[in-house]
């Protein structure tokens, strides 16, 4: 259990450290969103934080498999982990795009229907959903 909380703690700080880097590289990259009737943000921002986020997985991946924690057995000890982590890197690749190059919301869809049939063809499934509205059984 400790170490599920130490790696928690490291990739949030990972996480944190590196958002003022990802900061940076969207204002090199002009990747910028500018503030509008349907934004919160009054001044231009970058849109590239989910740069960060990746960043701190992957190096939070590969810190717990050099400690040897017992995390990094249950998230390689099953190949549909692979596929699912393939469809993540093509959705936040899908995303990083659109953000610099503003792709075709059906460029977008399609991307994101190839990395659902990824993680698909590792075996992830939804099997069940939690607190359907109006009590709705999609079981079938």
């Amino acid at each position: 259990m400790e170490n599920l909380l130490l790696t928690f703690c490291i990739a949030f700080a990972l996480s944190l450290g590196l958002a003022p880097l990802a900061r940076v590289l969207g204002l090199k990259m002009g990747a910028m969103d500018s503030p509008g009737k349907r934004k919160l943000h009054a001044d231009s921002v970058p849109r590239v934080g989910g740069m960060s986020i990746l960043a701190a997985f992957l190096i939070t991946f590969a810190v717990i498999a050099v400690l040897g924690f017992e995390a990094a057995d249950m998230l390689f000890d099953d190949a549909a982990h692979y596929f699912f982590l393939a469809g993540a890197l093509i959705i936040f690749a899908t995303g990083l795009a659109d953000d610099v190059y503003r792709l075709s919301p059906w460029s977008k869809l399609g991307l994101q229907l190839l990395a659902a049939v990824t993680a698909y063809a590792g075996g992830i499934l939804i099997s069940s959903f939690i607190a359907l509205p109006f009590n709705l059984d999609i079981s079938d």
